[in-house]
């Protein structure tokens, strides 16, 4: 079964409109996936630890969410900056 989520509000909107399967949407809602920040281990030291850094975001009020985002997004282009100019 295939539910559609998000409403439509004009024809632009339409085709933001999201098909999830039963498993898809037990996978958005379930609680064992609501604290799961668990990141892989990239093989680079400064990777990690911009991605360990998403774990700030859990608990974090929401007008500190974008400062996070863009710290981590700083260290990423940080880090393939660095590749390019090997």
């Amino acid at each position: 079964m295939t539910e559609t989520y998000g409403a439509a509000t004009s024809d632009v909107d339409a085709d933001l409109s999201v098909e999830l399967s039963g498993a898809d949407r037990t996978a958005l809602t379930h609680p064992a996936m609501e604290h799961s920040a668990a990141v892989d281990s990239t093989g680079d030291p400064r990777v990690d630890d911009a991605m360990a850094r998403l774990v700030d975001v859990d608990g974090a009020p929401v007008s500190e969410h974008l400062d996070i985002y863009q710290d981590v997004h700083r260290r990423l282009h940080e880090a393939l900056a660095d590749l390019d100019s090997r």
